[in-house]
């Protein structure tokens, strides 16, 4: 699945899976969005915006499955 396709289903599950009260017991696909939303939002925002050494790096962390340990800021 490509960057954009997950951000596409993240920003499905948060709408769909939201819990409709309080007391409603969250959904596992729900709680996984709000963990990774901004993560593949700042990733995909770096292939669109980045330099190109940026860019290079975040398709190595595609490749080899890395995404979850990204950290979530250009300063280092």
């Amino acid at each position: 699945m490509s960057l954009t396709e997950r951000l596409y289903v993240l920003r499905d599950w948060i709408v769909r899976y939201a819990p409709k009260s309080p007391d409603e017991e969250l959904d596992p696909r729900f709680v996984e969005a709000c963990h990774d939303l901004a993560r593949v939002e700042y990733l995909v925002d770096i292939l669109c915006t980045g330099d190109e050494i940026e860019r290079r790096e975040v398709v190595k962390m595609v490749l080899t499955g890395d995404i979850k340990d990204c950290r979530m800021d250009r300063a280092g």
